[in-house]
This record gives structure tokens, C-alpha cells and sequence, in this order.
């Protein structure tokens, strides 16, 4: 759940793109962020801890710049799902290599 929408500050798109880098994440690592709290208490943790990240050194370096522009704490300075649309989230062969 974005930030924002835990504090009951506002709900648009902006909440939709930190949905979608939270779950990009998750399947990126197979958990999600702060799934060693109750979710109570990972909820709480979300609107003051800084956004999550992945590891460049564990994962593709455009995934990881995508991430970066979905988890945004501020939703108004959070990558628009128009932006978003020209990143590339691989950067490395490996869609060649499923062909």
C-alpha cells in the first residue's frame, strides 16, 4: 500500500505505481518489503521508512532504475505511469536469450 494512502492523504495513480513497483519487487525477490514485521506493524513502518530497494549487484540495473522511479515517497515527484512506459526495465540480454 503507497504512502500516502496509508496516511489517508489521497488515492490516484500515483498510488497504482508504487503498487506496481511494490509487486515488481516481490517477484523480484520472492517477498515483499517489511515481511519480517506483522503486517500491522509493517503498514505503520511504511509512510516513515525509506522506500525499499534492490540490490544492483543482484539484479538487473534497469529493473532497478525502474524501482527507484515507482518507489517515490512523495507521490508528486513518483515517475507517472506515461513515464514509465518508455523506461526500459531490462537492460541486459536476457529477453534474447528466452527467444
Amino acid at each position: 500500500m503507497a504512502p500516502e494512502v496509508i496516511r489517508q492523504s489521497m488515492y490516484d495513480a500515483q498510488a497504482d505505481v508504487w503498487s506496481l513497483g511494490i509487486t515488481i519487487m516481490e517477484l523480484a525477490t520472492g517477498r515483499p518489503p517489511l515481511s519480517e514485521y506483522h503486517p500491522m506493524r509493517a503498514m505503520f513502518l511504511i509512510p516513515k521508512a525509506t522506500p525499499p530497494r534492490l540490490d544492483v549487484k543482484k539484479h538487473d540495473p534497469g529493473m532497478v532504475r525502474f524501482l527507484d522511479r515507482c518507489l517515490v515517497m512523495r507521490s508528486k515527484e513518483r515517475a507517472k505511469a506515461h513515464q514509465l512506459r518508455t523506461c526500459l526495465l531490462y537492460t541486459s540480454d536476457a529477453a534474447d536469450e528466452r527467444s
